[in-house]
């Protein structure tokens, strides 16, 4: 009899045990979240002693948050940057241009995103515009090769074009062509800002 009394109480303080394991592995991880919190919000505000004996309170999370910041424009213009490529791909240079126009509001140290702005106003045949972007790429540190050599060739393109278009300004005024007049207006717009 004594032995059939004891069997229920052994399963008892089994099932008892096993409820308080439960118990503990699913308090562990809140423990550990309010643990964690505690030593995130100390490393949060910690105090800095100057030189002249000022106590300084410096928060991490601004600094932390500016970081962060940074991070995600980085990589909202490098997605807008793929963006545009896939438009210049298509020929659709608008497109392009609006989405690398954001990209470089987003991230202004993006030469990617120059220098595909510099070649689609080349295609456009804008060399003005062309041979600015190009100059603003080259100014962002890079390991690019060609982008000099893309800025020189502009730059004697741009120089053909402006004398050729004194040419052709001194050529109309001395008998108007209605096709010298289009060749100019060509170029000018070809060199406009």
């Amino acid at each position: 009899m004594a032995l059939k009394r004891r069997f229920p109480i052994f399963k008892i303080l089994i099932a008892a045990l096993g409820l308080f394991l439960v118990y503990k592995l699913l308090i562990l991880p809140h423990q550990v979240r309010l643990d964690m919190s505690r030593h995130i919000s100390r490393i949060r505000n910690f105090r800095v002693e100057t030189e002249d004996g000022n106590a300084m309170r410096e928060t991490a999370s601004q600094e932390g948050a500016t970081e962060v910041g940074k991070c995600v424009k980085k990589i909202r213009s490098e997605a807008y940057f793929k963006v545009a490529k896939e438009d210049y791909y298509h020929e659709r240079f608008d497109d392009a241009m609006l989405r690398l126009e954001r990209a470089v509001s987003l991230d202004p140290s993006n030469y990617e995103a120059f220098r595909l702005m510099g070649q689609i106003r080349f295609e456009e045949r804008k060399f003005r515009q062309a041979f600015n972007y190009y100059s603003r790429a080259l100014e962002i540190p890079n390991d690019d090769p060609y982008i000099l050599r893309d800025l020189n060739m502009l730059k004697k393109l741009l120089h053909f074009h402006e004398i050729e278009l004194v040419e052709l300004r001194s050529r109309n005024r001395a008998s108007y062509d209605p096709v010298v007049a289009a060749e100019i207006k060509a170029l000018e717009f070809n060199l406009e800002d």
